[in-house]
């Protein structure tokens, strides 16, 4: 599986904390076209970031924390890839944000090398989040369209093909147990969920959380547009390949996923794992723990900011914990750039906006 960069939609942000305690803060997340030559899954990474960054970076063995000490090579690094969902280029402290604060973010950008120069394959979810998945441009998996539609939405027969190649497919292939938590929206029907396409368990909700009931929204004029909100199937919260429950609390669902990471990590410990933690924040509606909204000076937006940073801080202690954190990859992106619909969103130095439903808008570096 070859990885490489190449100029679309949106350039969000992207952090990685490698496995030698160097921390990467890099502006845009990665994609890249697919080519009948495979290369291992230990050199994928590397493969994003170039041989320079293998060069100087070399890889250490997963053996525990006494290889690490003693400076073993290490083969198999344990990933943990953080996505979230319409997160803005400045809705992060280090980029440029003076009200949402994101101190365990900001302080991995502090310790690291910038890219500036990376990019997402598309400027929504589906086709963006697919392209990650498999290093390939959405149009040559059949994601550039959906009967007509720029994302999938609930109950359509159509989603990833099980013949695609995917991370977690190819590390799972050397070893590694594989875990997804969150919102994958590459199809939500048996066949085409997480657990098809190389992922050993799977925690989330399978597409966008507003794509479950909502109620009437009194700014809302359109009466049949409220109806049809009203009688959408119950947003699924998924465990592996069978419904756990339906309309899930969405402030809590935050939380939830963080105590599924920890017990995934625990568990793993002496293995090496792959763990994608795909964010419902900061996709709309907007849904914070109390706490969070009363201690954010951005409304419910920066609450959510704080949610995603929280997480990370949980994550990161929990590798310290468990005598991982110089043995593993930890990589924090966005599938696009904010919707800037007057949410609290930032999409900083940059012009443009994520591109809504029905048509394309890159954002672009500003001159």
């Amino acid at each position: 599986m070859r990885w490489g960069c190449f100029d679309s939609f949106d350039c969000p942000n992207l952090i990685v904390h490698d496995s030698i305690g160097k921390g990467l803060s890099i502006n845009s997340s990665f994609s890249g076209a697919k080519s009948e030559q495979k290369f291992p899954p230990t050199v994928c990474l590397p493969h994003i970031f170039g041989a320079d960054y293998a060069q100087k970076y070399g890889h250490r063995q997963t053996s525990g924390t006494d290889a690490v000490k003693n400076g073993a090579l290490m083969d198999k690094p344990n990933i943990v890839l953080i996505n979230c969902d319409d997160l803005g280029y400045g809705d992060l402290g280090v980029y440029g944000s003076t009200i949402n604060k994101t101190p365990a973010l900001d302080k991995m950008a502090e310790e690291g090398v910038r890219f500036t120069d990376f990019y997402v394959a598309s400027g929504v979810c589906s086709p963006s989040r697919a392209a990650l998945l498999t290093g390939c441009y959405p149009a040559r998996i059949g994601f550039g369209s959906f009967d007509g539609l720029r994302v999938l939405f609930p109950g359509q027969g159509l989603g990833l093909n099980s013949d695609e190649t995917t991370i977690a497919g190819s590390l799972k292939e050397v070893g590694y147990a594989t875990k997804i938590i969150g919102k994958w929206h590459c199809g939500d029907q048996p066949e085409f969920l997480p657990t098809e396409h190389g992922f050993d368990s799977y925690y989330g909700l399978p597409y966008s959380n507003d794509m479950g009931r909502q109620v009437e929204d009194p700014n809302l004029d359109d009466h049949d547009r409220a109806e049809q909100l009203r009688k959408r199937p119950p947003l699924p919260l998924i465990r592996d390949a069978e419904v756990i429950q339906e309309q899930p609390d969405l402030r809590a669902l935050t939380e939830r996923y963080a105590e599924e990471a920890v017990r995934f990590i625990r568990g793993n410990s002496d293995s090496p794992f792959f763990l994608y933690f795909a964010h419902m924040y900061v996709h709309l509606p907007l849904y914070a723990p109390e706490n969070l909204v009363n201690a954010s000076e951005n409304g419910d937006n920066g609450a959510c900011v704080a949610g995603v940073d929280w997480v990370t801080e949980v994550l990161m202690d929990e590798l310290k914990r468990q005598g991982l954190d110089d043995n593993t990859l930890v990589i924090f992106t966005s599938d696009n750039g904010s919707r800037l619909d007057d949410q609290g969103g930032s999409n900083g130095v940059l012009r443009a906006r994520r591109a809504p439903r029905g048509r394309a808008v890159s954002v672009c570096h500003a001159s």
